[in-house]
C-alpha cells in the first residue's frame, strides 16, 4: 500500500470513529440499554486497534527512504507532521466533548436510580469509551511526535548551541 493510499485509510478510519462515537450521543447514553454503550466501546476499540498499524505503516514509509537519502530526499516528512496536527486538532474538537460528557455521566452514575450491578456496568462502559477516544487522540499526537523526532533525527546540525542542561542553557542566555 503506498503513501497516498495510506493517508486515505487513515482519513476513512478517522471519520468511522467519528461516527461511531456519535452513534448513541453521550446527552442521552444515561438511559441508553448497556448493550448499546457496550457495542459502541467496543467498536472505538476496534478501530483504535486499526489505526495503531496504519500510523506505524505511514512511519515506516516515510523513514525508510528518509533514513536511506537523508532529510531533502524524502520531502513527505513535513506534509505527514501537518497532515497528523490537522487530524488530531479535527478529532480533537469532536471527541474530547464527547469524552468529557463520559466522565461527567460515569462519575453521576451512582447518584442514579439503578441497582448497583447497572451502575458499575454503565460506568465500566463509560470508561471503555473514554479511554479508547482518548487513545485515539493520543495515537495521533505519538504519530506526529515520531515524525517530529525522525525530521529532527534527520536534520542537518547548524552552528546554533545545543544544550541538555537547563542551568547551561540560562547561563548562556545570561551572557546575551
Amino acid at each position: 500500500m503506498g503513501f497516498p493510499a495510506q493517508m486515505s485509510a487513515l482519513s476513512e478510519l478517522e471519520h468511522e470513529v467519528v461516527e461511531v462515537a456519535r452513534a448513541a450521543p453521550l446527552e442521552r447514553e444515561e438511559q441508553a440499554p448497556i448493550e448499546v454503550l457496550a457495542e459502541k466501546a467496543k467498536a472505538i476499540e476496534q478501530l483504535l486497534a486499526k489505526i495503531k498499524p496504519t500510523l506505524a505503516s505511514i512511519f515506516a514509509e516515510v523513514a525508510e527512504p528518509a533514513k536511506a537519502v537523508g532529510i531533502m530526499g524524502v520531502p513527505l516528512i513535513d506534509e505527514v507532521i501537518e497532515h497528523l496536527a490537522a487530524r488530531e486538532s479535527a478529532l480533537a474538537k469532536q471527541l474530547v466533548p464527547m469524552i468529557e460528557v463520559a466522565q461527567t455521566l460515569r462519575s453521576t452514575m451512582f447518584g442514579r436510580n439503578l441497582r448497583r450491578e447497572e451502575k458499575t456496568r454503565h460506568v465500566l462502559v463509560l470508561e471503555r469509551q473514554a479511554k479508547a477516544m482518548t487513545a485515539i487522540l493520543e495515537l495521533f499526537r505519538d504519530g506526529r511526535w515520531r515524525m517530529m523526532a525522525l525530521r529532527a533525527e534527520l536534520e542537518l546540525a547548524d552552528d546554533s548551541p545545543a544544550f541538555s542542561d537547563p542551568k547551561e542553557l540560562e547561563a548562556y542566555l545570561d551572557k546575551l
